[in-house]
């Protein structure tokens, strides 16, 4: 082990023959001194390949047994011999040091070590150099009081020339200079990153920090548009959607369809769900959520609807699920419009209620309501009106019924345009239609 090789070395690392042996060179005895000065160039050799063999015993060992080597070394009488190995052990525990990860044992280590080395630095110049970069790398290492000390005079290339294993001591990023500290949370690598903002975080919930981690583009871990569209069912709690609904970042799970609408809240925070849903979900999606939330879904989009904003998509919605026209629009009993802006706003909105849908709300349409919705329909959509109705239920029929019913009817009056004159006309000729509508009178 260790033992077999220490001794040998140190017997050939005198260093007080070769100081005397040194001293007598210098005096003026010729025969002394030539053969002093022989004496010394031998010892020097012996010390060097002593020093070279020890060097190559060091550098066979794992950081565990160079450890055990150091602290063998520290228990031994400190001889000079010692001390020249012991300089050499140290100087590569510190090299393991600088790689590992921080725990108080490991300062402990590199504290003793770095006192060791200090004080052989007047020996050799390289020395200097070990510990200064050792303790400008490794600051969260050092004895506490000079570890704050150290890192409240960091400025910013020097925070970020630290080791980021460094970071995981938590005291030396409290005592950096806060801006500092900003600094390395801008231009720091992904490791400073994620430990300075675990420090921030500390103590914070769950749901605050998935907060931050959505708002904050300076985090190294932010959730970009594709890590939200990827969430799994189970990260969706009501408490995640709702923040990502509030800081407008849902929408890459609605256009995806990957929303969790069992966990979806869309009556709170002024139905802000709801509202995406209207307006960034597929036809399908919308259908899945009419069909789940039912009546939660729409008191969702009635909340947001009293919210500042564009609010066409909710109110296409809320026609669609039979909601009374008069409660989002100034239209009297009459089915006729308030004022302009009203019958545009109207015509805008009812672009987005798929056609299949309009046999559902036909019983809500009179006057203008009425004539604004028949003028957009063709003698293909009534076709496929009729088809998916005969395939459906006796309601989807008889709502179909009514609808044409009151097509024809508005066809005749004299404000009906040509082409819906034309296709009120191809409709009457459709033998489908008509055995359909002869099946309900």
């Amino acid at each position: 082990g260790t033992k077999e090789v220490a001794t040998p070395v140190a017997h050939e690392l005198r260093e007080p023959r070769i100081k005397l042996a040194s001293a007598l060179a210098k005096r003026n005895i010729p025969i002394a001194s030539r053969f002093a000065r022989k004496r010394v160039g031998k010892m020097r050799q012996k010390q060097q390949a002593a020093g070279a063999k020890y060097t190559k015993y060091l550098s066979g060992l794992n950081e565990d047994e160079t450890k055990q080597e150091v602290k063998s070394l520290r228990g031994d009488i400190q001889t000079a011999p010692i001390k020249a190995q012991r300089q050499v052990a140290e100087r590569k525990h510190l090299q393991n040091l600088k790689r590992a990860d921080y725990d108080p044992d490991n300062a402990r280590e590199a504290q003793e070590s770095l006192k060791f080395m200090e004080s052989r630095a007047a020996f050799d110049p390289e020395i200097g150099k070990t510990v200064k970069d050792f303790k400008e790398s490794r600051i969260d290492l050092l004895e506490p009081a000079e570890m704050r000390k150290a890192a409240g005079k960091l400025d910013n290339l020097g925070a970020v020339n630290v080791s980021a294993k460094a970071y995981k001591n938590h005291g030396m990023i409290g005592a950096m200079d806060k801006d500092v500290r900003e600094y390395v949370k801008k231009n720091g690598s992904k490791a400073q990153k994620d430990e300075i903002r675990k420090y921030e975080t500390a103590g914070r919930t769950p749901a605050q920090d998935f907060k931050e981690r959505i708002t904050d583009k300076g985090r190294s871990d932010y959730m970009e548009d594709a890590d939200v569209r990827n969430m799994s069912q189970a990260e969706q709690s009501p408490e995640a959607l709702s923040s990502l609904a509030n800081a407008g970042r849902l929408q890459p799970l609605i256009t995806a369809n990957k929303i969790n609408i069992t966990n979806a809240d869309v009556k709170a925070n002024g139905g802000v769900i709801a509202k995406e849903v209207a307006t960034s979900g597929s036809e399908r999606l919308r259908d899945k959520f009419k069909a789940q939330k039912g009546s939660e879904y729409k008191d969702g989009l009635r909340e947001s609807i009293k919210q500042p904003g564009d609010h066409g998509a909710e109110r296409a919605e809320l026609m669609s699920m039979r909601e009374d026209i008069s409660s989002l629009y100034k239209i009297d009993a009459a089915g006729s419009f308030e004022n302009d802006s009203e019958e545009k706003k109207f015509a805008s909105d009812i672009k987005r209620i798929p056609k299949r849908d309009l046999p559902k709300i036909a019983d809500k349409l009179e006057g203008e309501s009425a004539q604004q919705v028949f003028e957009t329909l063709s003698r293909a959509d009534f076709g496929n009106m009729v088809r998916r109705a005969s395939a459906g239920t006796v309601k989807d029929e008889t709502d179909l019924v009514g609808l044409l019913k009151k097509y024809l009817k508005a066809s005749r009056e004299a404000s009906a345009s040509n082409d819906m004159k034309d296709t009120a006309r191809d409709v009457l000729g459709t033998s489908v239609i008509t055995d359909l509508i002869s099946k309900y009178p």
